[in-house]
């Protein structure tokens, strides 16, 4: 079995975004994180720009951020915690299944309208 582009696979973007967090390369961190979010998000995330305006979640708003904080002001003296991000993105990942599944059972199971409106 071919293994799948990152851009392609939510599964595959995410083990790519766990790869960067464990490489602490915060500039591969913020190229696969992109990524994964373009998964997570229902909007398309093509920058960090997008993902700070568009991200459903304030957490992961922050984390975007602190890591554009660090690449780009390299005065501020704080350090990115990728571990943070680690936790954040699977959290976010698992809600998003159990929420996801939840909604594909209630659909499955919805009983049809008894009366025509």
């Amino acid at each position: 079995r071919a293994a799948q582009s990152p851009a392609a696979n939510e599964k595959t973007a995410f083990a790519a975004l766990n790869a960067a967090c464990a490489s602490s390369s915060n500039k591969a961190i913020r190229d696969a994180l992109i990524t994964w979010a373009n998964h997570y998000c229902a909007a398309e995330i093509r920058s960090m720009e997008d993902l700070v305006r568009m991200s459903p979640s304030q957490e992961l708003t922050e984390q975007a951020k602190s890591l554009q904080s660090t690449l780009f002001n390299p005065l501020s003296g704080t350090l990115f915690d990728s571990a943070q991000l680690r936790a954040l993105t699977k959290k976010l990942r698992q809600a998003k299944r159990v929420a996801s599944r939840r909604r594909e059972r209630e659909v499955k199971y919805q009983l049809p309208s008894l009366y025509k409106s």
